[in-house]
């Protein structure tokens, strides 16, 4: 548990940019112009140089490879226990989920030489907030390769995103809700 309030508003999602000091919006996009719209819109897959690219899960592609992930994560663990691909769907779609009912989220994929390489998601539970007053929000679903800076850059967006929601306390990782 932390504030989002002690770290920097950073939306620097390559890893180069930030040892750089590059304007982090500045981004490369599909569309040429340089400049990100939204986190959906930084970066694409195809790149090939190495670097971290996070993209906003929206598509059912998107989705699916959100979904997959941490079969191909945990693909050689004996011990691991998958969960059922229709529960999460389930979980996952907004129209049959109550959660979104009385809350908001937002999944991520980070990407690297055009492979899904770890996830994460950030929730906003009014719920909780009328209850508690808190201004927290909440992350879940992060699942990624060992590697330290692709958890540093899947946490980072999601604290930027709920920042942006006007909160300043993340705890987690919650599934969508602390019941779930």
């Amino acid at each position: 548990r932390f504030d989002l309030a002690d770290h920097a508003d950073t939306r620097a999602l390559d890893s180069r940019d930030s040892r750089r000091g590059t304007d982090a919006r500045r981004r490369r996009c599909r569309d040429g112009s340089g400049l990100a719209r939204d986190f959906g819109a930084i970066g694409h897959r195809s790149m090939t140089d190495g670097s971290i690219v996070v993209t906003e899960a929206r598509s059912r592609r998107d989705i699916e490879h959100f979904m997959d992930l941490p079969y191909r994560i945990y693909a050689t663990d004996r011990n691991w226990i998958a969960p059922l691909r229709q529960e999460v769907r389930k979980l996952l779609d907004r129209r049959r989920n109550p959660f979104f009912e009385h809350g908001e989220a937002a999944f991520w994929l980070a990407w690297r030489d055009g492979k899904p390489i770890g996830r994460i998601s950030a929730q906003v539970n009014r719920l909780h907030l009328a209850v508690h007053g808190d201004n927290t929000g909440h992350f879940g679903f992060l699942e990624a390769i060992d590697d330290a800076e692709v958890f540093r850059v899947l946490t980072q967006t999601a604290e930027t995103w709920l920042r942006g929601k006007g909160l300043w306390r993340v705890i987690g990782p919650y599934r969508l809700s602390i019941n779930s």
